[in-house]
């Protein structure tokens, strides 16, 4: 698809969240963690201008801004990737302070800072732009809300970039996967990949890069990090949806904070933990084996009771690590009461749990066990798993 230089480059972007099935803080030690993208997406419009004015508008966190193309070069002149880390983001933040005048909350700053590090890392723009970005997703709850609005965020600029350089159709970066959905090329992606985990770095200082792997490519996703840069990926086919309640706690917590907490338990416990991380490392790959063979007769009559008690023993083993809460204890044993097993999701320490739900699970059971967690103050929503990654809705 060509644009005429007349004709504002527009197009909109979106991405899913995601949900750790099994292997939270496994998958920080190069362990394998088995992860789904959520029904529940992040959208981002964006729209070439000729005022030389860039608009910026953050609805989840109430974030709205404009500023001069100008302004934005001569702060961020100078501001390159390649010095130290930590220098290079106090440079992007000390422009984001002579930018923005008013106070922001740490996570307006952040988005502030993956937006300007996405600006830097392309080409030099010559026209205004605005990106707006909404999300069904809630923010700091461990469903991938930071990694999904990284990898839209990298994908428009990137996008954008290609545009301008002229050198090929931007439609040549666009393909129709099985689905008919389109879709990104390989190629493409891949430069996504290391945009996106680069901004989760700002948001949570050393991602494993399964956030923004799953989000980024859909289904369920076996993912391994590897610390020489070559993470592995493996996309899990099943013959059936992974339906679950996804249950909010409603607390607030930090990743970040939670997983330095888990790396100081680790160092002072070595031998202990590490073994802890191995008894998550097998259940991972148990639940992979079991998703792998859900066709085979074998299979299928152990698949509802094996794969719940992994989710269970998951669970155990996080409380080990101490990353429950007692909102998350309460979920699960209300879970129990009802027969079906739940375990917390992303960081822990609040934010999300999730309560399986078998194929033949009862519609009145599920409306028993939803009513329950939301008149103890939960939030529940009925979703399902596996769906697209990143996608092109629209070249406007």
């Amino acid at each position: 698809m060509n644009y005429p230089a007349s004709k504002p480059f527009k197009f909109n972007l979106s991405a899913p969240g995601k949900i750790i099935l099994f292997g939270e803080y496994s998958v920080v030690f190069n362990k394998p963690a088995l992860a789904g993208a959520l029904c529940l997406r992040t959208r981002l419009h964006f729209e070439e201008n000729s005022s030389g004015i860039v608009h910026v508008k953050f609805s989840a966190l109430n974030l709205e801004k404009e500023f001069d193309l100008t302004d934005v070069k001569n702060y961020f002149t100078g501001t390159h990737q390649n010095e130290n880390w930590g220098e290079y983001l106090a440079r992007l933040n000390n422009g984001i302070r002579n930018l923005c005048l008013k106070t922001l909350s740490e996570s307006q700053n952040n988005c502030l800072l993956a937006f300007f590090h996405c600006f830097q890392n392309c080409m030099n723009f010559s026209r205004g732009f605005k990106i707006e970005i909404n999300s069904e997703l809630p923010v700091g709850c461990g469903v991938g809300s930071s990694a999904s609005f990284s990898v839209v965020l990298s994908a428009a600029f990137l996008l954008y970039q290609h545009h301008l350089k002229g050198s090929q159709n931007v439609s040549e970066l666009v393909r129709r996967n099985n689905n008919g959905i389109c879709d990104f090329v390989d190629e493409f992606k891949n430069t996504v990949s290391e945009m996106s985990y680069s901004c989760e770095k700002i948001f949570h200082g050393s991602p494993s890069g399964v956030d923004n792997t799953t989000i980024l490519h859909g289904a369920l996703l076996k993912f391994i990090k590897s610390n020489e840069g070559h993470n592995q990926m493996e996309m899990i086919n099943t013959k059936s949806t992974i339906r679950i309640l996804l249950v909010n706690t409603n607390v607030p917590r930090s990743t970040k904070t939670l997983v330095e907490n888990v790396r100081k338990l680790k160092n002072r416990h070595p031998e202990i933990i590490e073994n802890v991380l191995k008894g998550m490392e097998a259940i991972a790959l148990n639940a992979v084996s079991i998703l792998k063979c859900e066709n085979t007769s074998k299979c299928s009559e152990n698949f509802i009771s094996h794969f719940g008690e992994l989710i269970s023993l998951n669970h155990n083993l996080l409380r080990v690590l101490g990353v429950s809460h007692p909102a998350l204890e309460e979920i699960i044993q209300i879970a129990s009461k009802y027969d079906l097993h739940a375990k917390l999701t992303g960081g822990g320490g609040g934010g999300f749990a999730f309560v399986y739900l078998p194929d033949n699970t009862e519609t009145c059971k599920i409306k028993d066990v939803k009513k329950e967690l939301e008149s103890s103050g939960y939030t529940v929503l009925e979703v399902s798993l596996g769906g697209s990654g990143l996608i092109i809705e629209e070249f406007i």
